[in-house]
């Protein structure tokens, strides 16, 4: 993946910097398309973060489980999976996180649990040593956790993209792309910070492994981490495609951000932008967690108001976004 959507990143108290450009990305057809990433690389994992975009909407009503990435076990002790899950259960159709330790499956959920057709969707799975279990859909933390907190198991089993492992059944249909495996739980503030840039390997700490599906062709995908675990292509096909929300040069025309003031800020900050069409915008604030703790919707015009209402000192992250789709992020700091 190449950086290819424009966003804040903040040198001092504030800056901006944004890239346009192609990207290739990786297709699978949902009948028997999959990448092997190998029999090592699911070994002692923390944290794994992909991007997705279904080829179709998924509803709760989903039939069948759609792997994103899994390895499965003959004993089922060890295996771990992100996967869109089907009209059972807890699942129907969200985002599930789940592995097995001896005998006990765990299972997290997303909130959602549609996704929409040409939509590109990030998720990131994360094992903490103290708080277990969270998931992450674009950078936001999802209300479901788990507190178990051993990373994934030692095994040589494959891990693959786009199908249940080596049992060859729950295909995924769309495209995937900057898919990242880490032997260390990555923080909220890390994963928006990162998902949408392209890593350098030799400052990503914990990187394992590493695939940004750029090859545009052949039957390898390259993996960035430094760790050799080059992954082997059966079926799927190289597409260019635009990633982290491609609607913004037709949806929301903002293409500077002023200003933050003040910054630090004791009770409220105001926010200055570009919005000439007047777009309906909206404003979520997280905290270092990712945890979303205000909301602000139907905002219009080129300023708003961020409000402290007795938030601890710290720092904070905003997203301002249309509909699902990330515009900006920023970093707010409470006295």
């Amino acid at each position: 993946m190449r950086k290819i959507a424009l966003f804040i990143a903040f040198f001092g108290l504030f800056g901006l910097y944004g890239a346009v450009g192609q990207n290739y990305v990786m297709h699978y057809d949902g009948i028997n398309d999959l990448i092997n990433l190998g029999g090592e690389v699911g070994n002692e994992v923390r944290s794994i973060e992909l991007w997705f975009k279904p080829a179709h909407d998924i509803l709760p009503a989903n039939e069948e489980r759609i792997t994103l990435v899994t390895r499965n076990t003959d004993d089922q002790n060890g295996e771990f999976g992100i996967y869109i899950g089907f009209d059972f259960l807890g699942e129907q159709g969200r985002v599930t996180f789940t592995r097995q330790i001896g005998n006990t499956f765990y299972y997290i959920y997303s909130d959602k649990n549609k996704w929409n057709a040409d939509t590109w969707h990030h998720v990131a799975a994360v094992i903490d040593h103290d708080l277990g279990m969270m998931l992450y859909i674009n950078g936001i933390l999802q209300d479901d956790t788990d507190p178990s907190t051993l990373a994934t198991a030692i095994k040589t089993e494959m891990t693959t993209l786009g199908s249940w492992g080596d049992a060859l059944i729950r295909w995924f249909e769309g495209e995937t792309d900057e898919v990242r495996f880490w032997n260390r739980p990555l923080s909220a503030s890390e994963i928006i910070d990162n998902m949408c840039d392209t890593l350098d390997p030799q400052q990503a700490i914990g990187l394992q492994g590493y695939w940004r599906m750029d090859e545009g062709s052949g039957h390898v995908v390259k993996d960035y981490s430094g760790n050799n675990y080059n992954a082997d292509v059966f079926g799927c096909v190289f597409q260019q495609d635009t990633l982290c929300f491609p609607v913004f040069s037709t949806d929301l025309q903002i293409n500077n951000l002023h200003k933050v003031y003040p910054n630090p800020v004791e009770e409220t900050a105001t926010i200055v932008f570009q919005n000439e069409q007047n777009i309906t915008t909206e404003l979520v604030l997280l905290d270092m967690m990712g945890r979303m703790i205000q909301k602000k919707e139907g905002i219009r015009g080129s300023t708003m108001k961020i409000e402290r209402n007795g938030l601890a000192s710290g720092v904070y992250f905003y997203i301002l976004r249309v509909g699902d789709s990330r515009k900006h992020t920023g970093k707010i700091v409470f006295k």
